[in-house]
Formats: C-alpha cells, structure tokens, sequence
C-alpha cells in the first residue's frame, strides 16, 4: 500500500468518524475570506457535501437571530485576542430545523501574531441538550412530589390523627359524633386528593 492510498483511507475514516459523530470541521483563511467545510459541516446545516460555496453571510443566514450578535462578538474576541474559543449556538438548517451547536475555535497566527486562519470544530448536541431538558423536568416534577409529599399530605393526615385520637380519649362520650364524623370524612377526602395529585404527577414522569 502506497502513502496516497493510506491518506485516502485515512480521510475516509475520518469522514466516516465524522458522520457518525455528527461532528464537522471548517476553516476560514482570514486574507482571501474563503471557506472550507467538511462533508458533515455540510450536513449539519441540511445540505449535501460540496452543495454550495461556504462563506460568512451564508453560515449566518442559518445561525438563529437570537444568537448571531453573540457569536459575531466570540469570533471578534477570538480573532483579536485569544488564540482559542468555545461557544455554543443555535442554527436553522435548510430544512427549518432548530439545531444547538457546539463549536471551537482555534486561530492561527503568522510570526506578527496577526491572525491570518480560523480552524473550527463543530458538534450537533441537539439531542443532548433535548435529554438534558428532559431531565431537569423530570427532576423539577419529582421535587413537586417530594414537597406534595412533606407539605400537603401533613394538613388533613394531622387532622385525622387529631380527631381519632379525640374519639379515643375516655371524655369523648360528650363528644358530637355526626360532626366528627363529618370532619373525619373532609380531611380524608381532602388527603385522598392529594394522593391523587401526587400519582398524576408520577405518571407524567413515566
């Protein structure tokens, strides 16, 4: 096997790593303004390899309004003063799909310290960040249970203790039974609620 063969099985199996790992990469050549993405760079904004000629204001046509400002200000800083960046962004792909990127930038500068290239690795954490938020919900959902549970529940369940320990005592002969009765069954409908409350809550977890 010859070195161009091992060069292109090596591109290959990056392309393949990428895809699989919806990670792209990118460079910008900051003297001529152009542009180069890899295959899955491509196809995390929606488009096939090699589709259209990458540059600025088309990369920020997909970048989402909110976060374009944001991120013009991380290139800037990353151009002028840091020789690497880490952001996170949201984009709108060619399909109209609302994506959360993670990329780093890593700039390259000549003897002057003059920046003249920007290398970038691009990560779609869409589904990650969809996992996260399913998770903090959840977490937030549990916490409402676990207060339901030490708060509410104490109320009517006291109540009832209260008024069973009344109809127990020696002295409760005296004691109105129909109106007891009464309290009993409002503090055991009330608690019967709120075990309600708190199985509904479970299942939307489930």
């Amino acid at each position: 096997m010859n070195y161009l063969s091992e060069i292109l099985i090596q591109s290959n199996l990056m392309k393949e790593a990428e895809h699989l790992a919806k990670f792209g990469s990118w460079q910008v050549n900051l003297s001529t303004g152009k542009h180069e993405w890899s295959d899955e760079a491509f196809r995390i904004f929606g488009f096939v390899p090699g589709e259209i000629d990458p540059d600025y204001e088309k990369f920020f046509k997909h970048v989402h309004a909110d976060d374009r400002e944001s991120l013009k200000h991380v290139i800037n800083e990353a151009i002028n003063n840091l020789p690497f960046q880490q952001c996170e962004y949201r984009i709108i792909d060619r399909e109209g799909n609302v994506k959360t990127l993670l990329s780093k930038i890593l700039v390259k500068c000549d003897s002057n310290q003059r920046a003249y290239q920007l290398i970038g690795f691009t990560l779609d954490v869409t589904e990650q960040k969809k996992q996260t938020r399913a998770l903090e919900i959840q977490n937030q959902k549990l916490m409402e249970i676990a207060w339901v549970q030490s708060h509410e529940v104490r109320a009517p369940l006291a109540r009832l203790m209260g008024l069973v320990q009344l109809l127990n005592r020696p002295s409760a002969e005296g004691v109105e039974m129909k109106e007891t009765m009464k309290h009993i069954m409002n503090s055991a409908n009330e608690l019967d609620d709120i075990i309600r409350k708190i199985v509904r809550k479970t299942e939307e977890i489930v």
